[in-house]
């Protein structure tokens, strides 16, 4: 073999190993583009462990009037149908649990004037008079339109594992008339922090708020899953995260088929929520 064509040898191996590498190089950067631009999806799943006491309880669970906001004499027609009800951002088809001694409750309030709000947490109590419990904690906040948060202040005592806890939001509309509040009330149950998932959060590489939420909402923890994003406004990400576990909700959240009383209370109830639900979803993805 001559000096030139051992040359020519050399130079066309250099120019495969160099193009199988770039190569190598654009698929791997395909990918981790590919992965920036598609954060993961919400995977909600209803509590693994769920007895009698788990499902709703038609008592100490409401949906906020038809209307759904304060004043409706202050928007157009148009604009009217495009504001989403008064919402408790949590499940009714079953009870939402929380390894949190202070968790975030989140709602959704279609008003674009602010009221007062009074928010109330009982511990439950199915034999109490008005079916609540025990007033554990009360505040008083300013409403904004949107998605709102209010997590238990870590001053304040913190819930206890294995209780079931009824959290209530009143909009105040017209102070002189208690009549013409918005309410909304769920239940919360409080259940003890699980090693596992604790080390999934531990162990985890990508730490964002994202895929903790994601971690919580596999684990069947709604509020912990909600409380990591939705705490976020200013969060693309985190935001679009929210929109997919409400998303997910509504479309997961199922009414009892059973013909008494109660039952077909309980399935309007829920019914009623699943379309506020899909509501909100697409009065935020329009804004």
């Amino acid at each position: 073999m001559t000096r030139n064509q051992l040359t020519s040898m050399l130079n066309t191996l250099y120019n495969l190993y160099r193009f199988n590498n770039s190569y190598f190089l654009a698929i791997c950067l395909l990918c981790l583009s590919l992965g920036m631009t598609n954060p993961a999806q919400a995977e909600y799943k209803k509590p693994k462990t769920q007895t009698r006491n788990d499902a709703p309880n038609s008592q100490t669970t409401s949906i906020a009037a038809t209307r759904g906001v304060c004043n409706l004499t202050s928007d157009s027609p148009k604009q009217k149908a495009n504001l989403a009800t008064f919402t408790a951002l949590a499940p009714y088809s079953h009870v939402g649990q929380s390894s949190a001694s202070h968790p975030t409750f989140t709602w959704y309030i279609g008003d674009r004037e602010s009221y007062p709000i009074e928010f109330w947490l009982y511990e439950f109590d199915p034999a109490s008079y008005d079916g609540k419990g025990k007033q554990v904690y009360q505040a008083k906040l300013p409403s904004s339109a949107g998605i709102m948060t209010h997590t238990l202040p870590k001053q304040q005592v913190g819930l206890s594992p294995g209780k079931t806890y009824v959290w209530q939001v009143a909009v105040i509309c017209n102070p002189n008339s208690p009549s013409q509040s918005l309410v909304v009330d769920n239940q919360v149950k409080i259940v003890a922090a699980d090693p596992t998932i604790t080390a999934q959060l531990n162990n985890s590489q990508d730490a964002n708020p994202v895929t903790k939420a994601n971690i919580y909402a596999q684990a069947g923890l709604w509020y912990d899953a909600l409380a990591e994003v939705a705490t976020l406004p200013n969060d693309p990400q985190a935001q679009d995260f929210t929109l997919k576990l409400i998303s997910q909700l509504a479309a997961i959240e199922q009414p009892n088929n059973s013909s008494s009383a109660e039952n077909a209370k309980e399935t309007k109830l829920i019914e009623t929520h699943q379309q506020n639900l899909k509501q909100i979803v697409e009065a935020l993805q329009t804004k």
